[in-house]
């Protein structure tokens, strides 16, 4: 192959001869640049292409995080809208006498001042505003878990106010495990224990709390031979370990009513009573509610010696 390069001047032509060696290196080097130019595009493609995909991808989850984030607001609107209902039987400490809230209140339920706001009256969503939104929907939690907490505890107030005028202690002994966290006494781990414990010998008289129907009796797993009693819709009562039952499944006990014996029955490791309370289906700590009792006796008895002629 020879290539001659005639210059527009007129002056001498040059000509190259591509054979042998020389064709084989003249078609290399035109591969080689082939090649670099197409490596070339492809980077510059790639780079175009991954910073379409990253923008992409920035933007569908900024959409997502706006999107959750609206759910969780919508429901936490449903969770204050609840809570508020169920706290109408509940006074409120500093509301007026007209029912209106107090300043402090409406003041920030009304948002900070110069935020701009969208027609329904929360702050638009966006990827950069999503953390002041978070923030504020940890506030709002904080006061629902709060205002749930009150009404908690109202409710089961008014539950039980309803048997403790006629409530006994469930057993003459110390308390010797509280309610709540505790390590647990066979593995030693960490355990939540759903009631209170009473040490006693055995065959020691265990009484119903106060008055109402047997539910069941019998062996139920770790609980050994158990007594539960239901003393209204609300609350049930519960005794666990017991060596002897002497009630039977739908009978109607009355406060004070001997009920069983203690004893060591299921998962236990010495004598001794398992009593728990629960209110709507949920355990609560049977301390406040015994202490109650016994200042209710304690009140009773100072009345009656006072009330004796002398």
């Amino acid at each position: 192959m020879q290539i001659s390069f005639i210059p527009k001047s007129g002056s001498r032509c040059f000509h190259f001869s591509l054979v042998g060696w020389r064709l084989k290196v003249a078609i290399g080097l035109a591969v080689l640049f082939v090649l670099a130019m197409v490596r070339i595009g492809f980077m510059m493609a790639s780079e175009g292409s991954t910073s379409a995909v990253l923008s992409w991808w920035s933007m569908g989850r900024d959409e997502a995080v706006a999107k959750e984030l609206g759910a969780l607001r919508a429901k936490i609107d449903l969770l204050e809208s609840t809570i508020s209902a169920m706290e109408g039987e509940i006074p409120k400490e500093g509301s007026k006498a007209d029912g209106s809230k107090p300043a402090s209140v409406r003041e920030s339920s009304q948002g900070k001042p110069g935020a701009s706001k969208s027609r329904d009256g929360f702050m638009p969503i966006d990827a950069h505003s999503a953390p002041l939104e978070i923030e504020r929907l940890n506030e709002r939690m904080e006061k629902i878990s709060y205002s749930l907490e009150r009404v908690l505890s109202h409710r089961e107030n008014l539950a039980i106010n309803l048997i403790l005028n006629d409530s006994v202690q469930p057993i003459a002994a110390p308390i010797t495990s509280g309610f709540g966290r505790r390590m647990d006494p066979f593995d030693g781990n960490p355990a939540f224990h759903r009631g209170v414990d009473f040490i006693a010998p055995a065959g020691t008289a265990v009484f119903a709390l106060s008055s109402g129907v047997v539910e069941s009796i019998g062996p139920f797993g770790g609980y050994g031979n158990v007594v539960v009693i239901r003393h209204n819709d609300r609350i049930v009562s519960r005794y666990a370990h017991l060596e002897g039952i002497e009630v039977t499944t739908g009978m109607a006990v009355l406060a004070g009513r001997r009920i069983g014996r203690v004893g060591s029955t299921g998962r236990s490791t010495g004598n001794h009573l398992h009593f728990e309370i629960e209110i709507d289906d949920r355990v609560v700590n049977p301390r406040p509610i015994l202490e109650r009792v016994r200042s209710r006796t304690a009140t009773a008895m100072s009345v009656g010696a006072q009330a004796r002629p002398n």
